[in-house]
């Protein structure tokens, strides 16, 4: 199978890559996911948003984001794999020349067509993010930001798409993948 990848790390052609983890560039961004995580395991519902509220800085990070889209995978779909620690590469290369132009324009960063022979891999939406309309916020028995992002997380692990759907394929742990050729886009 054909994928593309947006890549700060420069690769060789023909070369294979068992990408896991985490760059040391996100590792920060892996931290703070954590974090939240760990917020959102160990606390009930309204502390929980009475937390994310009086954090509301922080509310803004993609973190928060993932930790609770993380939280939905635990629980509900645990087969499938963590979207912070493993590759993430597009379907089509509109989809990766999209996502490097809207997350990655400040950062220098090439795109390569890769091929794999693994079946094994989840197609999600990554436009399901823009689609949560309220930021979690704890008002006296209000929690409809938080419970929003989660509803949104369950239909993102579920395979469901937006009306303009961006795909994002996530990668299982030690899926090899061979670089075929880089991009270069004109223009």
């Amino acid at each position: 199978m054909r994928f593309y990848r947006v890549s700060e790390k420069q690769y060789k052609i023909g070369e294979t890559i068992w990408e896991n983890g985490v760059s040391p560039r996100h590792e920060a961004a892996r931290y703070n996911t954590n974090f939240f995580l760990k917020q959102i395991e160990e606390k009930d519902i309204v502390s929980t948003c009475k937390f994310f509220a009086d954090s509301a800085n922080l509310i803004y990070s993609n973190a928060y984001w993932e930790a609770c889209f993380e939280h939905v995978r635990k629980i509900g779909f645990p087969q499938l794999p963590v979207r912070y620690e493993n590759m993430m590469v597009f379907l089509t290369l509109d989809d990766a020349v999209y996502f490097q132009a809207r997350y990655r324009s400040k950062v220098d960063t090439e795109i390569y067509e890769l091929y794999s022979k693994s079946p094994h891999h989840f197609i999600g939406d990554m436009n399901m993010f823009s689609e949560i309309k309220s930021l979690p916020r704890y008002e006296e028995n209000n929690i409809v930001g938080y419970i929003e992002v989660m509803e949104t997380a369950i239909r993102y692990w579920n395979g469901k798409k937006t009306s303009a759907p961006r795909l994002e394929v996530i990668l299982y742990p030690n899926t090899e993948v061979i670089v075929e050729r880089k991009i270069i886009l004109s223009g």
